[in-house]
C-alpha cells in the first residue's frame, strides 16, 4: 500500500508512481474529495475494474490525506543524469502548481501530472539543482542533476 498526501487544489485523476524503473499510471482515475473533507483527514478510494472476457473484478484501495497548501519540495529526480532532449520525473511534494522548472538555472518545458513533472532537459542546461517554483515558494533538489554531452 502507498500513502500519500493529497495536496490543496489537486483535481481527479490518473495516479503515477514513479521508480527507477520508470512510471506507472493507474488505469482509473482517483476521485479527490478534499472539499469535503478537513485538512489532516484520511480517506480510502477504490478503483475497480471489470474485464470483458471475465466476470473477476480487483479492488485496489489508495489512502490520502488532505493537506493544506504548503511549500513545495523535491525528493529527487529519476534519472539522476541524463543527456538534453531526455525526459527527467521531479518527484517531491507540493508540486502540482508548478509555474516553472529549471535544470542549472535554464528554463526547462514541462508538464504536471497527479503532482509529478516530467520534464525536459533544456539544450543548454548545466550541471546543478534542479529547481521548481509554484505559487506558494521554490524548492530545489536535493542533490545536482547532471547533465551529460
Amino acid at each position: 500500500m502507498i500513502q500519500a498526501r493529497v495536496p490543496a487544489g489537486a483535481t481527479s485523476g490518473p495516479i503515477t508512481v514513479v521508480t527507477a524503473a520508470g512510471p506507472a499510471t493507474s488505469a482509473a482515475p482517483f476521485t479527490v474529495t478534499a472539499g469535503d473533507l478537513p485538512p489532516a483527514t484520511t480517506t480510502t478510494a477504490a478503483e475497480t475494474t471489470t474485464s470483458a472476457s471475465t466476470t473477476t473484478t480487483t479492488t485496489t484501495t489508495t489512502t490520502a490525506t488532505t493537506a493544506s497548501p504548503g511549500a513545495p519540495s523535491i525528493a529527487g529526480t529519476t534519472p539522476r543524469s541524463a543527456a538534453p532532449g531526455a525526459t527527467v520525473y521531479i518527484v517531491g511534494s507540493e508540486l502540482g502548481g508548478a509555474t516553472s522548472v529549471t535544470f542549472g538555472g535554464v528554463a526547462a518545458s514541462f508538464n504536471v501530472s497527479s503532482g509529478t513533472i516530467a520534464a525536459v532537459v533544456p539544450a543548454s542546461a548545466a550541471t546543478g539543482p534542479v529547481v521548481v517554483t509554484t505559487p506558494s515558494g521554490t524548492a530545489q533538489s536535493p542533490a545536482p542533476f547532471t547533465v551529460t554531452r
